[in-house]
């Protein structure tokens, strides 16, 4: 995959946007600078294979793709595009945690099961974009993602904007990103420095691959140089908590 961009590590202890959001306080230039570059990025995958819907996935849990979704869709609205960010993480959504948002009507889980819930209903403006919000209960992803209704939503988001950003559920614990993924054009990978194994990302992106042959490319988070090891780092330390409901974490 190519490689798109480098997000530095920012310590939270010492930073009252703890979200990391790029449009808080305290995020210094070069945290911005690097979703300037994927949105670069972005805009040429957009311009010459014509792609609208991207997802935005990582290999396990916490790597950071949802603050990643967020910025993205922010920084491409904030360049004058129609933006829609879409939390498709239905076991463990995400978004509406990091953005602090409360005043939701209707979520991608009550549209997607309910044929009478009308997809202005479920659309929040917030932030010069549009959101849809995943629900605040968490539902079993493959039943849910498995509804032709998902399909129809993906459908008429992309009629009307330029970007559609939709925050997946990690590649490495169930089918859910997977599922997602026959709807959209392409993706994004979230790979944390120091955090999965290199085994583990490569299997992951290689059953990505399969079900979607256009792959964007590979953002790093928390990034620090120089590249610690992984026996300094703390070694592998992913249980596969996260919600999932999942009871065969690894630990490496």
């Amino acid at each position: 995959m190519d490689y798109i961009a480098k997000i530095p590590y920012v310590d939270k202890k010492k930073t009252k946007n703890t979200s990391l959001l790029i449009n808080g306080p305290s995020i210094k230039g070069d945290f911005k600078h690097s979703f300037h570059n994927i949105r670069i990025k972005m805009e040429q995958d957009h311009r010459v294979k014509k792609h609208s819907v991207y997802m935005i996935t990582s290999t396990v849990s916490n790597e950071g793709k949802t603050m990643v979704s967020i910025n993205t869709a922010l920084k491409l609205a904030k360049k004058g595009y129609k933006v829609c960010l879409v939390d498709l993480d239905v076991r463990n959504p995400s978004v509406e945690k990091t953005m602090g948002y409360a005043n939701i009507h209707s979520t991608v889980v009550d549209y997607i099961n309910d044929k009478d819930v009308k997809l202005d209903k479920c659309i929040v403006h917030k932030d010069d974009m549009d959101i849809i919000f995943g629900s605040d209960v968490s539902v079993d992803g493959s039943t849910e993602l498995s509804k032709s209704r998902l399909g129809d939503l993906i459908e008429n988001l992309r009629e009307i904007y330029d970007f559609v950003i939709v925050d997946t559920s990690p590649l490495y614990m169930m089918e859910d990103a997977l599922l997602v993924a026959k709807h959209v054009d392409s993706a994004l990978v979230v790979v944390k420095q120091d955090y999965a194994t290199t085994t583990d990302i490569l299997d992951s992106v290689d059953e990505l691959h399969e079900t979607l042959p256009e792959i964007v490319g590979v953002v790093i988070n928390s990034y620090k140089k120089p590249f610690y090891s992984q026996e300094s780092a703390g070694g592998y330390g992913y249980g596969y908590g996260y919600g999932y409901g999942y009871g065969y974490g690894r630990s490496k």
